[in-house]
């Protein structure tokens, strides 16, 4: 019969070996979990923050656009105005001709 005790105190070993491998795994499988949810918290920041970038890059692009076309008016604008002075002064300029002239 001790043949028998023993081959009972080994299932008993065995039996609480199961059970510390299955607390072992539980608390693995729950670490799994949070980690899993910690990075899909991460990649939500990421693609937030993705999404900031680029919003913030066609912002940028809109206000160099805008800026380009505001400087392409204002160098229309003055070469139009210069222009027009060059021919006013060569106007004034025949004026006192002639009136030299006279």
């Amino acid at each position: 019969d001790s043949s028998g005790d023993s081959g009972g105190v080994k299932m008993e070993d065995l039996q609480a070996k199961v059970e510390e491998l299955a607390s072992e795994k539980d608390q693995l499988s729950m670490e799994a979990a949070q980690a899993l949810a910690d990075l899909a918290g991460e990649t939500t920041k990421s693609r937030q923050l993705t999404n900031r970038v680029r919003a913030l890059e066609a912002d940028k692009a809109a206000t160099t656009e805008a800026t380009e076309a505001k400087v392409a008016s204002l160098e229309a604008q003055l070469a139009a105005a210069s222009g027009a002075a060059d021919s006013k002064l060569k106007s004034l300029e025949a004026e006192r001709a002639d009136l030299e002239a006279r």
